[in-house]
């Protein structure tokens, strides 16, 4: 009988079924684009989203925990995503650099010290068993 997938090998799996279950970023009468973030085994899918200011993140949570994704100063916070729940968010010239997720609700406390720069926004985190943390980040540089 086969060994069971490794994590490393389940997370590639993940992407997968994430890159197949995300639409390519689209276009908007507006010029802009909307790029769809994938939350999946406590990863975003892409890790990295190529954007341009103006641009509209589109996170759609298909794990079963709910989620919460922020992103320290400048920055947002979304609400708590549950399994198949979409929440979106127009970048900012500003908002270049990580973003994170977490599973438990952030506090007042914390949202106000992610807002004011107070708080190192990895540090609240979720992280897989490897000690990997849950990050994704925003680029403005061309692919």
């Amino acid at each position: 009988m086969p060994a069971p997938f490794s994590a490393q090998r389940r997370h590639v799996l993940a992407g997968i079924i994430a890159v197949l279950l995300v639409h390519p970023a689209m276009a908007t009468e507006r010029n802009t684009t909307q790029h769809e973030i994938a939350i999946v085994s406590g990863a975003f899918f892409p890790e990295v989203t190529f954007a341009q200011p103006g641009d509209r993140l589109i996170f759609v949570n298909f794990d079963e925990t709910p989620r919460q994704i922020y992103k320290s100063k400048p920055g947002f916070v979304s609400p708590r995503l549950s399994q198949n729940e979409s929440w979106s968010v127009v970048i900012s010239s500003k908002m270049q650099g990580d973003f994170f997720g977490r599973s438990q609700r952030l506090t007042s406390d914390q949202t106000q010290a992610l807002d004011s720069g107070d708080l190192v926004g990895d540090t609240l985190a979720d992280s897989a068993q490897d000690g990997r943390i849950m990050r994704g980040g925003i680029s403005f540089e061309q692919r």
